[in-house]
């Protein structure tokens, strides 16, 4: 059987007003799926579900977490912390990550994307870290020095970060488990974001694998690997035998989320390393010219990534 490409609903951002739009659009483009994400609100969410109990065969292969994304005392779901320090706030992050589960379970869906949080160090640390990449500074002293401070201011705030994030992971897993409902966590985009690659080695070896999995985003590690911290390879190899899905995007520079085919990421290696029966999901940004994606499913068969 054909293997079903999914697109994420970051597409749909500013362009659809009505989810059945979209889906049509999606269709009539060859992607057969669709993962919700955080940029559904609950009336959003709410057409899937409309959609899914009117009879349609629409699959779809998951959300990602927090979906919906409402917004509480003017502030989103999707900017709450599920490491924060804050009890209030972290409790509130998992209950929108519980919602999402409970979503993903009434729709058939086969996993939810987690992000766990973030280390609140100096964020200029890594904005000044991206700038120097950028003027093709990498490599010399003012990058690397750049580079040992940003870890360092890391290293010496992450332990009571991670170990929120861990907690509030444990609690999700116990509802995860009454539905069986596995979650995927991500590569992440940026180096204080929480899992890095030894924090996600150390998280998938503590948690059952048939509720935690490893979710690849091939942008997010091709990123990370431009900026010096972990070959893209090395995700691809180590967490392959965990890996339950990917999000599929090409990269300019540090400038993710084009198109794939549209970029510079080697979707050799991609088409290589990823094993078989694994969702995968295109994930798009919405400000991408809407001819550049017509041609999407076609690059991905031509190289042998839908099989």
């Amino acid at each position: 059987m054909r293997e079903k490409i999914a697109i994420s609903t970051m597409w749909a951002k500013g362009r659809f007003e009505r989810m059945r739009d979209f889906v049509r659009w999606a269709w009539e483009r060859g992607f057969e799926a669709v993962e919700m994400n955080s940029i559904l609100d609950p009336q959003k969410a709410l057409e899937f579900e409309e959609i899914k109990a009117e009879g349609s065969p629409l699959l779809i292969t998951s959300l990602h977490a927090p979906c919906p994304n409402p917004e509480i005392g003017g502030k989103k779901a999707s900017d709450l912390s599920l490491s924060a320090l804050d009890k209030f706030e972290r409790r509130e992050a998992v209950k929108h990550v519980l919602s999402t589960l409970e979503l993903a379970s009434r729709l058939g869906a086969k996993a939810v994307v987690l992000h766990l949080g973030r280390v609140p160090a100096d964020e200029g640390l890594e904005r000044k870290l991206e700038r120097l990449y950028e003027e093709g500074k990498k490599g010399e002293e003012e990058f690397e020095e750049a580079k040992r401070e940003l870890v360092e201011a890391r290293r010496l705030l992450s332990p009571p970060y991670l170990e929120s994030a861990r907690r509030s992971l444990e609690e999700l897993l116990e509802f995860a488990e009454k539905l069986r409902m596995p979650v995927g966590l991500e590569t992440r985009r940026y180096f204080l974001e929480i899992p890095g690659f030894e924090e996600m080695r150390e998280i998938l070896e503590e948690f059952p694998r048939d509720l935690v999995g490893y979710w690849h985003d091939v942008g997010h590690a091709e990123a990370q690997a431009r900026l010096g911290f972990v070959d893209h390879r090395r995700w691809l190899e180590e967490f392959k035998d965990r890996m339950m899905g990917c999000h599929l995007h090409d990269i300019i520079g540090l400038s993710d989320h084009r198109p794939p085919g549209k970029g510079e990421l080697n979707w050799d290696l991609i088409a290589r390393s990823l094993p078989s029966g694994i969702i995968k999901v295109c994930e798009i940004g919405e400000w991408n010219p809407e001819e550049d994606v017509r041609g999407v499913i076609s690059f991905l068969e031509a190289k042998g990534i839908r099989r």
